[in-house]
């Protein structure tokens, strides 16, 4: 299980599903890719600029990912994700923070000195939950993690050649 916080308004997860390890690249594991943001942009023609990157990593069949946004009053805002396959996740941000020297703060950093109640009881839920559907050993046939890089059509299927229909 891992375990990530939001830090501020507008930050976002994008999990992208690929089925092999050599397409997926982490920045925990010193992917020599890793470093490289797949979609810089948003739009096919490289103008709009996209959000910046603060998180690559890799769920692997089994793992999952608690995504953890900071209580508002009662309520503690999470999301558990479970992957079947192997699968690419950024976490992007519009509002950039960062800590002493300039570091950026990363979606899977906690600031907290010790861990807050409201994360303790979210985090204990998650552990109750039945053991994940899928597993496999983190074995791949095709290369090894974070060995091809991908087009940005690949992340995002809609910047690819558009059809035409033929009339007929």
């Amino acid at each position: 299980m891992d375990v990530w916080q939001v830090h501020a308004t507008g930050d976002s997860l994008e999990i992208h599903t690929t089925g092999t390890a050599s397409e997926v690249a982490a920045l925990s594991c010193n992917d020599p890719l890793a470093v490289v943001d797949p979609v810089p942009f948003v739009d096919p023609d490289n103008t709009v600029v996209n959000g910046q990157m603060i998180c690559r990593e890799v769920l692997k069949p089994g793992d999952r990912l608690v995504w953890l946004a900071s209580p508002c009053g009662e309520v503690v805002q999470r999301v558990v994700f479970e992957a079947d396959t192997y699968c690419q996740v950024l976490g992007r941000t519009w509002n950039p923070r960062f800590l002493a020297g300039g570091i950026p703060l990363t979606m899977n950093f906690f600031f907290h000195e010790t861990i807050p109640l409201w994360m303790k009881v979210a985090l204990r839920e998650v552990l109750k939950m039945s053991p994940p559907r899928t597993w496999q050993p983190p074995v791949d046939e095709e290369g090894e993690s974070g060995s091809r890089l991908r087009e940005p059509e690949f992340w995002l299927p809609a910047f690819g050649r558009r059809w035409r229909r033929r009339r007929g």
